[in-house]
Protein backbone atom coordinates (compact mmCIF):
# COMPACT_ATOMS: atom_id res chain seq x y z
CA UNK A 1 0.00 0.00 0.00
CA UNK A 2 2.69 2.25 1.10
CA UNK A 3 4.16 1.93 -2.77
CA UNK A 4 1.07 2.65 -4.35
CA UNK A 5 0.79 5.94 -1.87
CA UNK A 6 4.06 7.14 -3.23
CA UNK A 7 3.70 6.60 -6.50
CA UNK A 8 2.09 9.25 -8.78
CA UNK A 9 -1.41 7.41 -8.47
CA UNK A 10 -1.34 7.75 -4.52
CA UNK A 11 -2.20 11.35 -4.66
CA UNK A 12 -5.96 9.65 -6.29
CA UNK A 13 -6.17 7.39 -2.99
CA UNK A 14 -7.95 8.88 0.18
CA UNK A 15 -8.67 5.88 2.15
CA UNK A 16 -6.69 2.59 2.95
CA UNK A 17 -7.81 -0.29 4.66
CA UNK A 18 -5.10 -2.29 6.82
CA UNK A 19 -5.55 -5.40 8.20
CA UNK A 20 -3.54 -6.96 11.24
CA UNK A 21 -0.70 -4.73 11.00
CA UNK A 22 -1.37 -2.07 13.43
CA UNK A 23 -2.09 -3.56 16.96
CA UNK A 24 -0.04 -4.60 20.24
CA UNK A 25 1.58 -6.95 18.78
CA UNK A 26 1.90 -5.93 15.22
CA UNK A 27 3.96 -2.95 13.97
CA UNK A 28 4.37 -3.63 10.64
CA UNK A 29 2.13 -0.50 9.24
CA UNK A 30 3.69 2.30 11.16
CA UNK A 31 5.69 3.38 8.19
CA UNK A 32 2.39 3.41 5.72
CA UNK A 33 0.51 5.19 8.89
CA UNK A 34 3.01 8.00 9.31
CA UNK A 35 2.80 8.52 5.52
CA UNK A 36 -1.34 8.67 5.77
CA UNK A 37 -1.05 11.23 8.52
CA UNK A 38 1.22 13.68 6.52
CA UNK A 39 -0.66 12.99 3.31
CA UNK A 40 -3.83 13.40 4.71
CA UNK A 41 -5.16 9.73 3.61
CA UNK A 42 -7.92 8.29 5.76
CA UNK A 43 -7.50 4.82 7.22
CA UNK A 44 -9.74 1.86 8.10
CA UNK A 45 -7.72 -0.48 10.83
CA UNK A 46 -9.15 -4.01 11.27
CA UNK A 47 -7.21 -6.67 13.24
CA UNK A 48 -6.76 -4.77 15.87
CA UNK A 49 -7.00 -7.69 18.46
CA UNK A 50 -4.15 -9.72 16.44
CA UNK A 51 -6.93 -12.53 15.15
CA UNK A 52 -7.82 -12.79 18.95
CA UNK A 53 -4.24 -13.65 21.09
CA UNK A 54 -4.99 -10.17 22.36
CA UNK A 55 -7.84 -10.98 24.57
CA UNK A 56 -7.15 -14.60 24.70
CA UNK A 57 -7.10 -16.46 22.18
CA UNK A 58 -4.37 -18.75 20.60
CA UNK A 59 -3.96 -17.13 16.70
CA UNK A 60 -2.40 -14.39 14.92
CA UNK A 61 -3.04 -13.88 11.58
CA UNK A 62 -5.60 -16.89 11.53
CA UNK A 63 -2.32 -19.14 12.20
CA UNK A 64 -1.62 -20.65 15.51
CA UNK A 65 0.84 -17.83 17.71
CA UNK A 66 4.17 -18.38 17.84
CA UNK A 67 5.63 -18.19 21.01
CA UNK A 68 7.38 -14.68 20.86
CA UNK A 69 3.97 -13.43 19.92
CA UNK A 70 2.04 -15.53 22.68
CA UNK A 71 5.00 -13.64 25.31
CA UNK A 72 3.98 -10.58 23.81
CA UNK A 73 0.68 -10.66 24.75
CA UNK A 74 1.49 -11.95 28.26
CA UNK A 75 3.72 -8.72 28.87
CA UNK A 76 1.13 -6.83 27.85
CA UNK A 77 -1.74 -8.20 30.02
CA UNK A 78 0.40 -7.87 32.66
CA UNK A 79 1.39 -4.10 31.84
CA UNK A 80 -2.47 -3.60 31.59
CA UNK A 81 -3.23 -5.08 35.22
CA UNK A 82 -0.21 -3.04 36.60
CA UNK A 83 -2.38 0.06 34.93
CA UNK A 84 -5.47 -1.45 36.05
CA UNK A 85 -6.60 -1.34 32.76
CA UNK A 86 -8.50 -3.94 30.34
CA UNK A 87 -6.30 -5.31 27.49
CA UNK A 88 -9.31 -4.32 24.99
CA UNK A 89 -9.62 -1.12 26.25
CA UNK A 90 -5.40 -0.57 25.47
CA UNK A 91 -5.61 -2.57 22.20
CA UNK A 92 -8.79 -0.07 21.30
CA UNK A 93 -6.94 2.76 22.28
CA UNK A 94 -3.86 1.85 20.54
CA UNK A 95 -5.75 1.39 17.65
CA UNK A 96 -6.82 4.55 17.22
CA UNK A 97 -3.25 6.12 18.48
CA UNK A 98 -2.70 7.74 14.68
CA UNK A 99 -5.31 10.62 14.25
CA UNK A 100 -5.25 8.94 10.57
CA UNK A 101 -7.24 5.77 11.84
CA UNK A 102 -10.76 7.09 11.39
CA UNK A 103 -12.13 3.78 11.71
CA UNK A 104 -11.33 0.22 13.55
CA UNK A 105 -13.07 -3.51 12.70
CA UNK A 106 -13.22 -6.20 15.08
CA UNK A 107 -14.12 -9.42 15.04
CA UNK A 108 -16.92 -10.95 17.31
CA UNK A 109 -18.25 -14.46 17.70
CA UNK A 110 -21.18 -13.30 20.32
CA UNK A 111 -23.27 -10.10 21.49
CA UNK A 112 -21.61 -10.62 24.38
CA UNK A 113 -18.03 -9.87 22.54
CA UNK A 114 -19.78 -7.12 20.89
CA UNK A 115 -20.79 -5.40 23.77
CA UNK A 116 -17.49 -5.62 25.55
CA UNK A 117 -15.94 -4.23 22.07
CA UNK A 118 -18.08 -1.16 22.60
CA UNK A 119 -17.56 -0.68 26.22
CA UNK A 120 -13.95 -1.04 25.69
CA UNK A 121 -14.16 1.56 22.95
CA UNK A 122 -12.68 5.67 23.96
CA UNK A 123 -11.60 4.34 27.52
CA UNK A 124 -9.40 6.35 28.51
CA UNK A 125 -5.42 4.72 29.02
CA UNK A 126 -3.00 6.30 31.79
CA UNK A 127 0.22 8.13 29.98
CA UNK A 128 2.40 6.02 31.91
CA UNK A 129 0.91 2.58 30.88
CA UNK A 130 1.96 4.16 26.83
CA UNK A 131 5.23 5.38 29.08
CA UNK A 132 6.00 2.18 30.19
CA UNK A 133 5.40 -0.03 27.05
CA UNK A 134 7.85 2.11 25.89
CA UNK A 135 10.55 1.14 28.19
CA UNK A 136 9.73 -2.40 28.09
CA UNK A 137 9.98 -2.37 24.25
CA UNK A 138 6.88 -3.22 23.48
CA UNK A 139 5.62 -0.32 21.01
CA UNK A 140 7.43 1.48 18.40
CA UNK A 141 10.74 3.55 19.88
CA UNK A 142 10.06 7.26 19.09
CA UNK A 143 6.68 6.33 17.84
CA UNK A 144 4.76 9.78 17.49
CA UNK A 145 1.70 10.92 15.54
Amino acid sequence: ALRVLQSPRGKDVDCVMIAGSWNLLDHRAYSLLLHCQRSGVEVHNAGVFASGLIVGGNTVRYQPAQRAMIDKARRWRVLCQRHDCKIAEVALAFAFLPKCVKKIAVGVKTVGELRESLQAAGRPVPRELWQDARREGLIVPGLKF
